[in-house]
């Protein structure tokens, strides 16, 4: 039971290191914050959101371009759109 438990720790911390929000020392097990994952965490912003994030986001995209790629996070999929606000979305 403790092997599992270790393995699904292994797994989540090698996903978070690939998202570029915690420094992953495999020998030791050691886990350190990066300022992204502080942030992440601060505004609870999932692990693939930002793992799009640092795919997508390029220094010079429109404001529309930022807009269009922080929409498509599952964040934002439950988010209801008032009928009025369609037309300015």
């Amino acid at each position: 039971m403790i092997q599992v438990r270790m393995n699904l720790a292994h797994s989540a911390a090698l996903k978070l290191q690939k998202s570029g929000m915690i420094i992953y020392d495999k020998r030791s097990g050691g886990l350190m914050a990066t300022a992204l994952g502080k942030v992440a965490s601060h505004y609870y912003v999932k692990c693939e959101s930002m793992l799009v994030y640092n795919e997508e986001l390029k220094p010079h995209m429109s404001t529309i371009d930022i807009f269009r790629l922080f929409a498509s996070s599952r964040e934002f999929q439950n988010i209801p759109i008032r009928e009025n606000e369609k037309v300015e979305l």
